[in-house]
């Protein structure tokens, strides 16, 4: 309701708006986009120094991919990641490290473990 993911278009209710932020100012004016308080991000030196800490490589090109003989490389949507949920991005690098690609096993396995039979 404060704006920072977005506001709908035609803004939201304005009695029930005050009421969930108890009277505060939207953090976001409508009419702005949702990011404006977000510091500018150097996706240069970001890509950098994912590499360095990581040890893997970003790919600019798709094309490049051929140039590297690492399966395991980053691109845009990394950096993205990075830049926008550090903290996430980290734990999904660290699970993927440990547990590889798990994206594929059906959400109640991954969460609960498979029955006797299944």
């Amino acid at each position: 309701m404060n704006g920072r993911i977005g506001v709908p278009a035609g803004g939201f209710p304005e009695p029930f708006r005050k009421r969930v932020l108890k009277g505060k100012a939207p953090s976001v004016p409508d009419g702005s986009r949702p990011g404006i308080t977000i510091p500018p991000v150097d996706f240069d030196e970001q890509a950098r120094l994912l590499t360095e800490r990581t040890g893997i490589p970003f790919i600019k090109d798709f094309d490049d991919i051929r140039c590297t003989e690492s399966q395991n490389y980053y691109h845009f949507n990394d950096l993205i990641s990075q830049a926008l949920y550090p903290d996430v991005h980290r734990d999904f690098l660290a699970h993927m490290a440990r547990y590889s690609d798990t994206s594929m096993i059906p959400t109640p396995f991954f969460f609960a473990g498979m029955k006797v039979g299944e």
